[in-house]
């Protein structure tokens, strides 16, 4: 677990830059994704899996799959982070 200053504790994750999907003209890094996710699970909660959700599938209905994917991860990631934190606590 990794404390971020203010009382709340995170799992360890690996950051390393990886390259996940393509969006747009760019590429989303593996790092990129749970640097969202961190940010979504911190706004939201546990309710940032469903948010996640609902991107992932304006994506889906778009036929953006690249941009779906990154979605799809980080719902995971969110889901990950707020279960490790509730467990925490």
């Amino acid at each position: 677990m990794v404390s971020d200053g203010a009382g709340s504790d995170w799992p360890e994750v690996d950051v390393a830059p990886k390259r996940l999907a393509r969006m747009g003209d760019s590429m989303a890094t593996e790092m990129d994704v749970w640097q969202s996710a961190w940010m979504i699970a911190e706004e939201y909660g546990s309710e940032g899996v469903d948010f996640a959700a609902q991107m992932a599938h304006s994506f889906e209905v778009d036929g953006k799959v690249d941009a779906q994917k990154v979605w799809l991860s980080i719902m995971h990631k969110v889901e990950t982070l707020t279960c490790e934190s509730a467990r925490a606590h």
